[in-house]
This record gives C-alpha cells, structure tokens and sequence, in this order.
C-alpha cells in the first residue's frame, strides 16, 4: 500500500470523481473501488468492503459517507471533508443552478417543473422495487414496510399536529420491532483499523451528531421558529435516514413539503433534476436551500441570486452535516459493535420500513403529479402515464442512464407544455 495522499490529491482525486460519478450510490461504490483499491492502493479490498458495511449501517448518505470515511482514513477529519466537498461540489453546483433558474425564470419553472415532478415519479417506482428486493425478502420485513407507509400516510390524517413526527415515529417503529427479529450470523473478523482519528475526536463528533439531530427539535417545541423550522427538518432528515440516496425522500417531503416552505410540484421537480446530474443524491439538499420560503432563511432575508446561492449552501451542510459526524464518531468503535445481532436485527427493521416509507412518497407523488395533469385534460393525464411506464420501463431494463431518462422526459413534456 503506498503511504497517505496530501490533501491536495485527495481533492484532485475526487473532484474528478465528482463529475463523472453517474447512476447513484452502487456506481459510486464502484467508482471508489476501481480508484482506490485497485489503481491508488490506497486500501484493501477487505477495509473498503468494511467501510461500506459500516456506511451502510448509520443514518446518512452512504456513497457520501463511504468518500468522507475513505479521506478521514487518509489525513483524519480534514482530509474526510476535503474528500467530501470535493466529490459533491459538481452536483451542488449544478442543482444551485437549478433553483437559480427555478426562482429567477418563470417561464423555465413552468416548461421544466412539471416534466421533472413527472420522470420522478418514474425515479421513486424503480428505487423502491430495486429496493424492497434487497431490504424486505421475506414476509416479517414486508409486513414493517406495509407498516411504514400506514404511518406516514394516516397520522398525518388522523393527528395533523403531528404531521413532522410520522416520518420519525415510523422509523422508530421499525427498529423497535426489528430489534426483536432473529438474524443469521456473519463473519466477525475484525478489519477497520482507524489511526486518525482519536476517542477525544469521536466524542465530540457524536456530540454533534446528536445536537444536530435533537437541539434544532428541542427549540422548536419551545417556540423558536423561523429559519429553525427549515433547518431542523434538513437536519432531522439528515440524522434520521438509513440507507441514504432516494430513501431520503419522504423525510425530507415530511419537513420541507408537508409544513408549506417548498410546494410540492417544486420538490418533485428539484428530485427529478437531482437525478440527472452526477455526484451523490444529497446535493438535493442544495436545491432545496434555494427555494425554501421561511421566514428568516436566506432566500427571504437577501432576496435575489445572492439569497439563493447562500440558501443552496446552508440546505446542502445541513443535509449532510449529521451523516458526516456519526462517521467520525463511529469509526474508531464501529468493530466493537457491528457483529451485535441486536444492532444488525435493528438495522433490517429501519431498512425494511424505509421500502414502506418510500411507498408511501412514491403515492403521494403520483397523486401530486396526476392533480395537475387532470386539470389540463384527460389527454394530459393519459400522455403523463404514458412518459412513466416508458421511463420507469427504461430504468428498470437498464437501457438508458438515469440522467438521460430525466433529461429525456423533463425536455418531452417540457416543449409539450411550451407548444399547449
């Protein structure tokens, strides 16, 4: 193995990464693998299998957390968010832009909102199936996952104070009932050896972890509001989600969409973009910075491109901020921890609930985008099926990218919206 990299190659490395890095967080891996195993030999194939596991076991965005994990291996916290910034800096630029022209240009927001919200839908269907084929295989982890979307679709019927809390209460839920699950075995060699990072440091990484997660809440029951309320909801989605990726999307609609900071066809539409630019799935996190409405955020207080772009880049720290912090907190313990069947039985039911949640954004997302489809015409209604079943079909055969499904059905329906 050759000796550490400087900062100055970690962010070479992977801010060209950054760009090219298509097809979502399995791609991503792959890409990391490929550049740091086999041509850098930075590490072995047994600690990045190990720092994938571990990823894949906190809340947070697991590609991204895999690159923060990889640079803090290398030159300790510094070189983990140098490796991080890095990486996400061409997506969070791109989906800047994005809200820029969303906010500034009317006529784009009109041509491009509805067939972005469109290809989402499209996105939603695909990664859930994908995902329930890997998290609920058998009947107890379906029956969490039927659980979860109950959850998240009837508390905020039946309690509407407690419309945030249904997202949180269903992943509480699952974990709880998981826990109690038997689980098989696994191998318990130990692998991850962290030399960069000292208990001190960790401590004080979890203690933002947990800050971030709960102190945000905490004063929002107190009757601190403002530019909190948005921030606490980037934060708690941030703190709460397990497995990263489209699994954040019903939180995020739950404390964004669901209080009235973002409208719905707007968020469908920033996803719909999220999925057509490379790098990872959080730079949506930016996006929604720049077309928060709240009273005290950026986008008010500055006005303008200026409170945008300030707006983009307190949504993406936000977002990411938590799934960061538990990395640096865990990595010197993770060994101690990860073969507890007790943790890795909580583990199955958090992923097994996450598929249900997924679900449920998946209807209402459907039922967002067919609202305004009925109110241009059946004709409408009948084109938007048609632009899913062909883009989900095309994402499920794997015959196109992802980027060029979005692209594709946003320009589709778009110049059809431009011509009605």
């Amino acid at each position: 193995m050759q000796a550490a990299p400087t900062l100055r190659q970690l962010a070479r490395q992977f801010l060209g990464l950054g760009c090219i890095a298509f097809g979502g967080p399995v791609a991503h891996l792959a890409h990391f693998r490929e550049r740091f195993v086999e041509e850098e030999a930075w590490m072995d194939d047994t600690t990045f299998a190990d720092l994938i596991a571990l990823c894949q076991s906190l809340p947070g965005p697991s590609s991204s957390q895999t690159c923060f994990a990889i640079g803090v291996l290398q030159r300790g916290w510094l070189g983990g968010l140098v490796a991080w910034g890095c990486f996400i800096l061409p997506s969070a630029l791109l989906m800047t832009a994005l809200a820029v022209g969303m906010t500034s240009f009317a006529k784009l927001d009109l041509a491009l909102l509805h067939g972005l919200a469109v290809a989402a839908v499209a996105v939603i269907l695909n990664a859930m199936l994908g995902l329930a084929g890997k998290l609920t295989p058998d009947a107890p982890t379906r029956s969490l996952a039927v659980l979860a979307a109950c959850v998240l679709l009837v508390v905020p019927l039946a309690f509407p104070e407690m419309t945030a809390l249904a997202t949180l209460t269903a992943v509480v839920v699952c974990g709880l009932i998981g826990s109690r699950m038997t689980i098989e075995k696994i191998d318990a060699n130990s692998r991850v050896a962290c030399t960069t990072v000292g208990p001190l440091t960790a401590r004080i990484a979890l203690t933002l972890f947990l800050a971030a997660a709960m102190i945000p809440g905490a004063l929002q029951a107190l009757g601190v509001g403002g530019a909190l309320d948005p921030a606490a909801g980037l934060l708690r989605s941030g703190a709460f989600v397990f497995g990263g990726g489209h699994v954040v999307l019903p939180l995020l609609q739950a404390e964004v969409v669901d209080p009235g900071f973002v409208d719905q066809a707007t968020f469908l539409a920033g996803y719909g973009g999220a999925n057509a630019v490379p790098g990872p799935m959080f730079s949506f996190g930016a996006f929604l910075g720049g077309v928060i409405e709240a009273e005290g955020w950026p986008t008010v207080v500055f006005g303008g491109v200026s409170g945008v772009v300030l707006g983009c880049l307190v949504g993406v720290v936000a977002l990411n901020l938590p799934g960061l912090a538990v990395v640096v907190a865990c990595l010197p313990f993770w060994e101690d921890v990860r073969h507890r069947p007790s943790v890795r039985s909580t583990l199955r039911g958090i992923n097994a609930g996450v598929v249900g949640l997924l679900g449920a954004a998946l209807l209402l997302a459907t039922m967002a985008v067919g609202e305004v489809s009925m109110e241009r015409g059946v004709a409408w209604l009948i084109l938007d099926a048609a632009v899913i079943v062909i883009a989900f079909g095309l994402l499920r055969s794997k015959r196109a990218p992802p980027w060029a499904v979005v692209i594709g059905t946003g320009l589709v329906l778009g110049v059809a919206l431009g011509l009605r």
